[in-house]
């Protein structure tokens, strides 16, 4: 069997901005089925006897005792966790700047460095850096921007307020995968 050609560098950072680009695609396709979500819910008015009915997330008709319950809210929980500029949305973005951060650091920094023929260290990016910050802020500071981490920013710098939740705006989302990507500087080392 013949070996195979090394993995050049432009495969390496192609084949992350693919991943980043569709990983961006459903955090995206997830935010909007979030917003639809909140505003079919609060589209429907509930009973004035009842004013916060339970929610139940299952399979299954939830009056039938063969029905499944994965968890059960309050209306009013469900409306709070969906809401556009709530919980939900901040978890689908800090989620995805950590798999991002990740899959670069733990996956595509070593071998876009095997590929170029530099120490592991010498594979460095200001664009990672940022989403370094960040991730380090949803992993050890509850997804709030501290002056610690997201402070540091050198790209991003002007997007989050100290002590605010992380969250991205679809325009910030579709500006760290489309324009910020830094992949000539990766590739002109």
């Amino acid at each position: 069997m013949p070996n195979a050609e090394p993995e050049t560098a432009r495969d390496i950072v192609v084949a992350l901005h693919h991943v980043m680009r569709e990983t961006a695609t459903l955090v995206l396709l997830a935010s909007s089925g979030l917003d639809r979500f909140h505003n079919e819910c609060a589209a429907v008015a509930p009973l004035p006897e009842n004013p916060d009915p339970d929610f139940m997330i299952g399979s299954g008709d939830p009056n039938a005792p063969e029905a499944t319950t994965y968890v059960s809210l309050r209306y009013s929980q469900v409306l709070e966790l969906t809401d556009p500029g709530g919980l939900g949305q901040a978890l689908l973005d800090q989620l995805w700047i950590v798999y991002v951060f990740e899959t670069w650091e733990r996956e595509v920094r070593g071998r876009l460095a095997t590929a170029l023929r530099l120490d592991f260290g010498d594979v460095t990016s200001p664009y990672f850096g940022d989403l370094r910050h960040l991730r380090n802020d949803v992993v050890h500071h509850g997804g709030i921007a501290s002056q610690a981490n997201t402070g540091r920013c050198q790209m991003i710098r002007d997007w989050f307020t100290i002590g605010d939740p992380i969250r991205l705006t679809g325009a910030q989302l579709r500006s760290l995968v489309y324009e910020l990507f830094p992949e000539a500087d990766l590739l002109a080392r």
